[in-house]
């Protein structure tokens, strides 16, 4: 791979992008978090990532290094994540018997629970006022809030949608989620028609573009949205909402699988609807609901008042 020198990173990412089929995001993060260690590892020791005799000590050095920057414990544990993906590769392609990563452990981190929306936050919000003659620009803005709070699906896979994924008869949609893996999520007949609606002001103007995407949703010169225009679209829309500090992509996904399980969801196809690879992923959101579950006891039960 350009500009990577060590051979087995270059290998590696290649991996990442040609048989996992990792998003340019994902693989460039992994690319970046070895990179940083072995320009560490070169500078102090004068030993890289995949050489022979590279001991586990030097690796918990850099990852010292790290925390006294002051990098936070959830960034470094992605460091060690891609480290230990690094390794594993190497040892299955046999290129390496050593594993300096198995005395690595990952760094306790504070449980963060998922930020979301209310139900009436998200019921009760207006889009922003759009200017005359941009209509193409409200119906995709709107369909972008609507796709991700009514599918749940992540930004990376938003933006790679595409007509074809899109089933009518049956009302559901087919997401390429993380690791090339598809699921299928049903969608409702008022999204439908969304989208119906988009593609036609969409396929208007796609007389007046060069080679336009064939990726459904596009910018106003026919390309594939980027994702800073995408979280920019959602930080616009959800900006008014009081319900969470945060406002982005993510939460409006959080906001989908929260307000499922407190509707009597099973854990299991909110799972599977999301695109986790274990359960354990999904279980984040019951804390939520518990949460909820306890305003309601402290509200309804006759020994709380």
């Amino acid at each position: 791979m350009e500009g990577i020198e060590n051979e087995h990173i270059a290998k590696y990412i290649d991996h990442l992008k040609y048989e996992k089929r990792c998003s340019e995001h994902t693989s460039r993060s992994y690319s970046t978090d070895l990179m940083e260690c072995e320009d560490y590892l070169r500078t102090n020791y004068q030993i890289g990532l995949g050489d022979k005799g590279l001991k586990h000590h030097l690796i918990r050095s850099w990852i010292v290094d790290l925390t006294k920057r002051g990098i936070a414990a959830r960034s470094v544990n992605r460091k060690i994540s891609s480290l230990n993906g690094f390794y594993k590769f190497l040892r299955i392609r046999n290129l390496t018997t050593e594993n300096p990563m198995k005395k690595i452990s990952q760094l306790k981190t504070p449980e963060r629970l998922p930020s979301f929306f209310s139900e009436s936050d998200l019921m009760e919000a207006k889009m922003p006022i759009y200017n005359e003659g941009e209509m193409f620009e409200m119906l995709r803005d709107r369909l972008i809030i609507n796709l991700f709070y009514n599918t749940g699906m992540r930004k990376s896979e938003l933006l790679n949608l595409r007509d074809t994924d899109f089933d009518k008869s049956r009302l559901e949609v087919r997401i390429l989620g993380k690791g090339n893996k598809e699921r299928i999520v049903p969608i409702s007949p008022s999204l439908l028609q969304a989208i119906e609606e988009y593609k036609q002001y969409r396929n208007e103007k796609a007389a007046e573009w060069e080679s336009p995407s064939n990726h459904l949703l596009l910018s106003n010169t026919g390309k594939k949205l980027d994702p800073r225009t995408v979280y920019a679209i959602v930080k616009k829309y959800t900006s008014p909402l009081p319900s969470s500090d945060k406002k982005s992509p993510h939460v409006l996904r959080h906001s989908f699988a929260t307000h499922l399980l407190n509707n009597g969801a099973d854990i299991n196809a909110i799972k599977e609807l999301l695109g986790h690879a274990s359960l354990a992923a999904t279980q984040i959101y019951t804390h939520n609901s518990i949460e909820r579950l306890i305003g309601i006891y402290k509200d309804t039960h006759p020994r709380e008042h």
